[in-house]
């Protein structure tokens, strides 16, 4: 690695990267590739690399490693790979060679003198008991929230009557009482209608393979209805309400004799479950016609009279989108081709005033790389017939959340995010205050316009911020919900800039760093990319 004085750290020649100086934090248009640059911020990061063996390299002779070159072709490309054989790990001597990789990896660290301070200064951060609030939804004016709290094995389920009174929590299950072994999880959770009920999806031992149980808001008691195999570590799980609150359309996998071994992980179908009732006795909607691959998403307008589904061909970025109409019949609205991602229930601007949920607004990349979103009415016949309601901008858009008089925009800068609103009573989009180098994690609408999101950054935990536009349109306020750092990561700064690659492409880059580092080309730097 060499340096200039005056400007960033240059990547050697074989990276092709030349970095140039940063002027504060630029908003570069995104890219799909993402490089992070990190250079240790704090004496544990710096200990931590010596112990992995920045310092020098591991003592004693390393492990050699047989070359047993396999050709593959992968549609008409011929690729070489000299360690194939590794990957069968039932071989006796793949095995030795694991051992051995093992024992030379735990003589050096073992050896180390620092490791088990830092062994014991990782387990004190992990452990530090902050409370984290995540998967927000509102129902009525009630909250239910997942939250954990270290050392606790598992994050339990409470509800919230108000995001500013954490005294108003109130716990509707805690897996550490049903399973004081850790073994029990939650997979997700949905709230009926009127929020007397919550769907919630357990597995065990780590399976992912959720059963659908019940649970009553208000006194956490389960009720007797139980539908197996509702979620998957394949394709995970989803339930939507009924209006009525009568029943959930769920997501259910092949039951044991119906496919053979190797399928019963996939060929996920919609299924409907009536309270009160066998599962046996649930009725097939829809799915038999999807990919073996396929992964379904379900939820239920607001008015509680239409399902969406949102089907995605396996984890390729294809999705279609099928609604059931009142009637109880569904039809497809979008394609895998027709390159639209997102599909959610919002209000027509001509019908707020009568509160009718009167269309779907749907996040498009078809001739649009950087997202568009347009407006389908309910009642429109195809996808040709929307309307573009937020046209490509300069950044990329990430997700779509309508609210009663807006629509919640989350926006990506080449890697950090941001938060911005369309007023659809003037047609502006209104953005937030410049927050550093952060992304939004989560975004939930609680109420009406109320939408409250959770940002982050590599400095500081997930902080929970709510936004009103018909209070203040340009800002949001933090709510006590969020989370508190176990360190202090005062003496650290965020860079942010860009790098530009050997084929003149601008990859974003964020450079993290103690403050006051003098760039001098001999620091540990660990740079990691994602694309």
């Amino acid at each position: 690695m060499t340096t200039d004085q005056h400007n960033l750290p240059l990547i050697d020649s074989e990276s092709g990267l030349q970095i140039p100086a940063p002027a504060g934090r630029s908003r570069v248009q995104p890219e799909r590739t993402r490089l992070i640059a990190v250079c240790p911020p704090v004496r544990l990061w710096v200990l931590w690399l010596a112990a992995l063996g920045v310092a020098g390299p591991p003592a004693g002779a390393a492990v050699k490693t047989p070359k047993r070159p396999v050709t593959n072709e992968y549609h008409g490309v011929r690729v070489v790979d000299e360690y194939q054989w590794l990957e069968n790990g039932a071989d006796p001597e793949v095995r030795r060679w694991s051992a051995a990789q093992n024992q030379q990896a735990r003589t050096y660290l073992d050896g180390r003198a620092n490791r088990r301070w830092i062994q014991r200064r990782l387990e004190q951060l992990m452990e530090a008991p902050s409370t984290n609030y995540f998967a927000l939804t509102a129902r009525r004016g009630l909250v239910f929230a997942m939250k954990s709290r270290p050392p606790a094995q598992q994050p339990m389920l409470v509800t919230l009557a108000s995001l500013t009174n954490p005294a108003s929590e109130r716990v509707v299950l805690d897996l550490n009482l049903l399973d004081p072994s850790g073994g029990t999880s939650i997979d997700w959770f949905v709230p009926s209608p009127d929020g007397s009920l919550v769907a919630v999806s357990l597995s065990q031992g780590g399976s992912e393979m959720g059963t659908l149980f019940f649970y009553e808001t208000a006194s956490g008691r389960r009720r007797e209805d139980s539908v197996p195999r509702v979620q998957g570590p394949t394709a995970g799980g989803s339930v939507a309400w009924k209006g009525d609150g009568s029943g959930v359309f769920y997501t259910r996998y092949p039951r044991p004799g119906e496919r053979p071994e190797a399928d019963l992980g996939f060929y996920q179908q919609v299924y409907f479950h009536r309270l009160g009732t066998p599962s046996g006795e649930d009725v097939y909607e829809i799915g038999r016609e999807f990919p073996r691959i396929a992964e379904i998403e379900l939820a239920s307008s607001p008015d509680g009279r239409r399902v969406l589904a949102t089907v995605s061909n396996g984890d390729g970025g294809e999705y279609a989108h099928y609604l059931r109409e009142p009637d109880g019949r569904w039809r497809q609205v979008t394609r895998f081709e027709d390159e639209v991602t997102q599909a959610r229930f919002g209000r027509d601007p001509l019908y707020i005033e009568a509160g009718k949920d009167d269309a779907l607004y749907l996040l498009s990349y078809a001739g649009a790389p950087k997202g568009k979103v347009l407006r389908l009415p309910f009642k429109a016949a195809n996808l040709g017939e929307a309307t573009v309601v937020v046209p490509q901008g300069t950044n990329v858009i990430k997700s779509i959340h309508p609210s009663a008089s807006g629509l919640g925009l989350v926006i990506l800068e080449g890697g950090p995010s941001d938060f911005e609103f369309l007023d659809f009573f003037d047609g502006r989009i209104y953005g937030q205050p410049d927050r550093g180098v952060s992304s939004i994690q989560e975004v939930a609408v609680i109420e009406g316009d109320e939408i409250v999101y959770r940002l982050a950054s590599f400095t500081e935990p997930g902080r929970w911020l709510r936004y009103n536009p018909s209070r203040d349109r340009t800002s949001a306020e933090r709510l006590p919900l969020s989370s508190e750092a176990p360190a202090d990561f005062g003496d650290v700064e965020v860079l942010r800039t860009t790098a530009i690659s050997r084929d003149g492409t601008r990859v974003p880059l964020s450079i993290i760093q103690k403050k006051g580092t003098r760039l001098t080309g001999d620091h540990p730097t660990l740079l990691t990319g994602y694309g």
